[in-house]
């Protein structure tokens, strides 16, 4: 029910910041600008077995802090990544870095029966993010492409995954901290008995 990809993280990476927005000019040194650079690709595209037509930067109060779909042979694939900097600057297994990134993997439930209002929720959020800063959320892809999803999610069939991104996680080591594993456990349990769902948690080796 839980798979843990352990990533090695450049050190130019900087594990105690989160967000691509937050730090301007220093945008794929954080956590979340390094999840855009490695899911655009070659070597995840060769992993999952498909490129992302679409790599969305949702942000705060968002449905994931980064949001990749593709179509590929039928199938609509929504990829949700939500990513929490590191309380430290070595990874170990300290569970309190695993609460507020797993809640938010936990929350992922209210849009996997709704794809065509999480798409919904994507265009509006870049509008505004357009309108109020002048800033494109689409780090890849067009909106024309979001909204043609949108009218084609009814009619194909729709596949989720769900990863947590937390490099102050050691895999090696997620099973010496105190309740680490029952935190990882119980949202994986969670995701598979609500919308029989995997979770992936992405972390330091």
């Amino acid at each position: 029910m839980q798979q843990i990809l352990a990533w090695n993280w450049p050190p130019e990476v900087d594990i105690q910041k989160e967000s691509i927005r937050r730090y301007t000019g220093q945008a794929f040194t954080t956590v979340q600008g390094h999840v855009c650079h490695v899911i655009g690709g070659c070597d995840w595209e060769a992993s999952v077995g498909f490129r992302y037509d679409i790599i969305f930067d949702d942000d705060a109060g968002e449905a994931a802090d980064v949001v990749a779909m593709a179509m590929q042979d039928g199938k609509f694939r929504i990829d949700l990544f939500h990513c929490k900097f590191s309380g430290e600057d070595k990874p170990g297994a300290r569970v309190d870095d695993l609460y507020a990134v797993c809640g938010q993997a936990a929350r992922s439930v209210r849009w996997i029966g709704n794809p065509p209002k999480l798409l919904d929720h994507l265009v509006r959020r870049r509008r505004k993010r357009l309108r109020d800063r002048g800033q494109d959320r689409l780090i890849r892809g067009t909106e024309q492409l979001l909204k043609r999803f949108a009218r084609s999610v009814p009619d194909s069939k729709v596949q989720f995954r769900v990863f947590a991104v937390q490099p102050g996680l050691s895999k090696a080591r997620v099973g010496t901290g105190q309740n680490v594993v029952d935190v990882l456990a119980a949202v994986g349990a969670y995701l598979h008995d609500a919308v029989e769902l995997d979770f992936n948690i992405i972390c330091s080796p």
